[in-house]
């Protein structure tokens, strides 16, 4: 077992031996007053306990996070695919197309037979 070694110095003065602790009266309100609040605490804390089990924990966090990131993206994805097909369309069907003018018909001229064939 360890020892308990005397150190002398300034502090011999402040610290009386064999004599009871310094009480200014008021002793007991403060203990009553620490009493009550570590009830307190105690109480808070089975509260926080209890309260624990519905709480997000960090898998739930990331699993959570990980299904926004994929919605996001997905989403993204699908109105570029949008954007890109009705811009298409407006693009081709905005302005009247240019009326290209009506085919002329092919003739074909074929000589004539000789006379002599007949």
């Amino acid at each position: 077992m360890a020892q308990l070694l005397d150190f002398p110095g300034r502090a011999e003065g402040l610290l009386r031996r064999g004599t009871e602790p310094p009480d200014n009266g008021d002793m007991e309100v403060r203990l009553g007053k620490l009493e009550t609040a570590v009830l307190q605490m105690q109480q808070d804390v089975a509260v926080l306990r209890a309260e624990s089990k519905h709480y997000a924990t960090k898998a739930d966090l990331h699993e959570s996070t990980s299904k926004m990131v994929q919605w996001i993206v997905g989403t993204n994805i699908a109105a570029g695919a949008v954007a890109i097909t009705v811009m298409t369309f407006v693009l081709n069907n905005a302005t009247p197309k240019a009326s290209q003018p009506a085919a002329q018909p092919s003739i074909i001229v074929l000589p004539a037979l000789p006379a002599a064939s007949r």
